[in-house]
C-alpha cells in the first residue's frame, strides 16, 4: 500500500519516515530533527535538519521545512 510520508534524513545513518496520517506538524517534526541532530548525532555523521515530504504519486521527495 502506498501512503504519503514525512521524511527526516538528519544524519548518515539515520533515517526517520513518519507517516502523514500521524498529524504531527511540520513544526513538530522539525523541532524533533533539530533535538536528536544536537543530542544523538555526531558533527561527523550531520547531514541537515530539513524535512521533506514524499508524494507517492509523483514519486517525489520535496523539502517540507528548510533550516534556517
Amino acid at each position: 500500500m502506498l501512503a504519503e510520508a514525512v521524511d527526516m534524513k538528519e544524519a548518515v545513518k539515520e533515517d526517520l519516515i513518519v507517516p502523514e496520517s500521524s498529524n504531527t506538524s511540520a513544526e513538530e517534526l522539525y523541532q524533533m530533527v533539530c533535538k536528536v541532530n544536537r543530542t544523538e548525532v555526531s558533527v561527523d555523521d550531520f547531514l541537515t535538519d530539513n524535512v521533506y515530504y514524499y508524494n507517492c504519486e509523483k514519486n517525489t521527495l520535496n523539502a517540507f521545512v528548510e533550516a534556517e
